[in-house]
């Protein structure tokens, strides 16, 4: 009797969970422009190098994109202009020594909790690990003349550091902002191609 009571609750928590998705950056109906700007704006808390980085990042995405076949051309903006999608980097967090740090306590400890707690004849056994993480918030959103919405959307890409030192983070973390523009230019691309 309780496994049949189980199961409307299982599909009702399957059918909630694929229902949901990310909102999307939508574009005007009867939109087709031959370019797009792209305006990245780096937040005030990044540190000059990691601003550099991301901007060599920025520059060699748009140079991939408009070599491949696409809907349109990307140019970089230096501003939210017309017909652009901004990209606000609002915080960025690279795991310093300090995290580091503790991610070797904290994991050290978390592993060596299961054979005290065996020693110990405990009933149930856990272990845990700490394993910072390099992470970034942006907000989307695009230019009045182009969106379909005003609502800016939140996302963020997060990177694992494997404890490496902050020049080889940013390097990991430039190339995972490559892939998070890619996919937030897409998103654009497939709104415009829904449209025909």
């Amino acid at each position: 009797m309780r496994q049949v009571l189980w199961l409307p609750l299982v599909c009702l928590v399957a059918v909630v969970v694929a229902g949901c998705g990310a909102p999307a950056l939508m574009v005007k109906k009867d939109l087709a422009p031959s370019e797009i700007g792209l305006y990245v704006r780096y937040g005030d808390s990044l540190d000059q190098r990691t601003t550099d980085a991301f901007r060599k990042a920025t520059n060699q995405f748009v140079g991939e994109f408009n070599s491949e076949r696409h809907k349109f051309m990307l140019a970089v903006r230096p501003n939210d202009s017309v017909g652009t999608i901004k990209v606000d980097v609002s915080q960025t967090g690279l795991a310093g020594p300090g995290k580091q740090a503790a991610g070797c306590i904290v994991s050290t400890m978390g592993l060596a909790a299961p054979f005290v707690m065996l020693a110990a004849k405990m009933p149930i056994i856990v272990w845990f690990a700490y394993i910072p993480q390099n992470n970034t918030v942006a907000k989307l959103s695009l230019s009045s003349d182009i969106a379909a919405t005003s609502t800016p959307i939140v996302r963020n890409f997060r990177t694992f550091p494997y404890f490496g030192s902050l020049e080889s983070q940013r390097v990991k973390h430039a190339a995972a902002l490559k892939v998070f523009l890619r996919q937030v230019v897409l998103e654009v691309e497939r709104s415009i191609l829904a449209q025909k």
